[in-house]
Parts: structure tokens; C-alpha cells; sequence
């Protein structure tokens, strides 16, 4: 069973050893600066100094987590909590 925030019940299972599993993709885009070049000056008697130059950029990446907890049910009718994000 399971309620409207995400929240799962598993109910009436015999003693044993179990094995809670999630396994989601998930996608993240982010924008970033870097340094594209310099600009050197000059003048009649030499080098005067430079300015950086910079550029901006926009990355993203698709990437998948699998998530994997081990709980163990000792006798009939015992209560278990288990939080997937407390890992």
C-alpha cells in the first residue's frame, strides 16, 4: 500500500530477510563561466597590461541511482521504518 507523499506498507510478511530496492534516472542541467582568453595592450614603449576574457556555457547530464536497503523482519507482526534518503 502506499499514500500520496510516496509513502510504502508492506503488510502481513513472514520472519525473514528482505530487500528494499528504488531505482530512478534523473537529469540535472547547470550554467557555468570559464575562461575563454586574455587581451593583452600595448602601447609605444610596450606591454600595458591585460584583461581576461570570459565565456558562458550550459551543460546537462542524464545519470540513474539505484538505491538498496537490507531489513530483516524477526518475528510476526513486528513494525519496521525504513527511510531510503538516510543512507
Amino acid at each position: 500500500m502506499y499514500d500520496d507523499e510516496g509513502h510504502f506498507e508492506f503488510a502481513d510478511l513472514m520472519p525473514g530477510a528482505y530487500v528494499i530496492m528504488a531505482s530512478f534516472d534523473f537529469t540535472n542541467s547547470y550554467n557555468y563561466s570559464y575562461v575563454s582568453g586574455y587581451t593583452n595592450y600595448y602601447n609605444y614603449w610596450g606591454y600595458t597590461g591585460s584583461t581576461t576574457n570570459y565565456g558562458t556555457a550550459r551543460s546537462s547530464y542524464v545519470d540513474k541511482a539505484n538505491i538498496e536497503k537490507h531489513v530483516t523482519i524477526d518475528k510476526d507482526g513486528e513494525k519496521k521504518e525504513v527511510n531510503l534518503k538516510e543512507m
